[in-house]
This record gives structure tokens, C-alpha cells and sequence, in this order.
């Protein structure tokens, strides 16, 4: 389940370079997602996303980004690096 949200985290930041996860300072610190305002579709004040776990915050930002909308960014992404 760790190494799945991990993994999670990593396409994530690949995908979206404005959003600035940080690891909890203390064993019962909250995981923070920084979200520039204006990068969530339909809500451009967000900025914010908090859970206990990374897996919670995982999904918490799978509902504001679908992984589906990730896969195609990564995609996309692959494509143009190698063309060049």
C-alpha cells in the first residue's frame, strides 16, 4: 500500500511540477499538498490539500486531478522528450 502511494506521489509530481508535496515534520504531522492558486480547474483559490497519510492525500488529489487526465499529461510528455 506504501510503495502504491509512493509510486502515486511520483507520476503526480511528474505531472504537475506546481504542486509542492511536503512530508510531515512529526509522526503526527499531516501531509501537505501546496497548490498555486489558479492551477485547479473550476477553483482558482484552492491552496491546500491535507491528509494524515500519503495514501489520503493520494486520493484527495486523484478527485481534483483523475489519474486518467494524469496518464495523458505523462504521455504526452514522453512524446515530446523523445522527439527531441
Amino acid at each position: 500500500m506504501l510503495r502504491d502511494a509512493v509510486d502515486r506521489r511520483q507520476r503526480f509530481e511528474a505531472a504537475h511540477p506546481e504542486v509542492t508535496i511536503s512530508v510531515p515534520g512529526t509522526r503526527s504531522g499531516w501531509w501537505i499538498a501546496a497548490v498555486p492558486p489558479g492551477s485547479v480547474p473550476g477553483d482558482p483559490e484552492r491552496v491546500k490539500v491535507t491528509a494524515w497519510q500519503l495514501a489520503d492525500l493520494m486520493d484527495a488529489l486523484d478527485r481534483i486531478w483523475p489519474p486518467n487526465e494524469l496518464d495523458t499529461v505523462l504521455r504526452a510528455d514522453w512524446g515530446a522528450r523523445s522527439a527531441r
